[in-house]
């Protein structure tokens, strides 16, 4: 797995969630440690809500140009069957910036 691209400010959330699968993979039984993993998830998406719902304007200008944050075909993918993408001029020319259309069903 390539390594995520992360925010400074998210350094303590991904810090409890290395520590949380270490937690998870380290257990020698099925019931070895439940109630910390519990108790540390709670923790994470507590820590979580509190980051996120502190944002500056930067930071959340950083979080909606994030490389990893979905694209459209990531959802066309997901909601569209036969999903033909149309692109070119008449002249056969592809622009990476121009606007994405397409065709598919949806059901």
């Amino acid at each position: 797995m390539p390594p995520r691209i992360r925010l400074s400010f998210e350094k303590e959330i991904y810090d409890m969630q290395d520590a949380l699968a270490k937690l998870e993979a380290g257990g020698n039984g099925p019931l070895t440690g439940v109630d910390e993993i519990r108790r540390m998830r709670r923790d994470l998406v507590r820590l979580m809500r509190r980051i996120y719902s502190n944002l500056t304007p930067w930071q959340t200008v950083e979080v909606s140009r994030h490389p990893e944050r979905p694209q459209t075909l990531d959802y066309n993918d997901l909601m569209f069957e036969e999903f033909v993408e149309l692109h070119g001029d008449r002249a056969f020319g592809v622009s990476p910036h121009a606007r994405r259309a397409a065709k598919g069903s949806y059901h």
